[in-house]
């Protein structure tokens, strides 16, 4: 936890190369998710984790240890979306392509791609329940 801490304390260009950081915040996310310590600790680690990986950009995610962890890390990502009802970038379409350029995706994979959309129309359901009547802004406008 000592090393961790102290990679973490780096200027945040050191961190964002370095994939045993990020390696580590996803083992950190998962022991969250079996022991966690508060209701939405593992929250906290996920979003870690996709920050790193959208700052990248996902042409960094196409080849070896990076891949791996992306398509590992990725079903945590979209369960977070589902949960939050929030769009993410990973239902845009260069997601769900580039890191796949190289390497086929799976079954799995792919069922992810089209589920990263849902978040998105969630996100989109729960504005227009909040969002006044159209008739109410039409007679605001009236008014005016």
């Amino acid at each position: 936890m000592r090393l961790l801490k102290r990679e973490i304390d780096q200027p945040r260009k050191e961190i964002l190369s370095r994939d045993e950081v990020a390696a580590a915040i996803m083992c950190l996310t998962l022991t969250e998710a079996i022991l966690p310590s508060s209701g939405t600790s593992w929250w906290r680690h996920v979003d870690g984790v996709g920050e790193w990986m959208r700052l990248w950009g996902p042409e960094s995610f196409s080849l070896g240890a990076r891949h791996k962890l992306f398509t590992g890390f990725r079903p945590l990502l979209v369960l977070k979306d589902f949960m939050s009802r929030k769009a993410s970038f990973l239902s845009t379409e260069d997601w769900k392509r580039l890191p796949f350029e190289s390497q086929q995706a799976t079954a799995m994979q792919l069922l992810l791609s089209e589920a990263s959309a849902i978040p998105t129309i969630l996100e989109l359901i729960d504005t227009l329940e909040h969002s006044p009547p159209i008739m109410t802004i039409y007679k605001a406008g009236a008014n005016l």
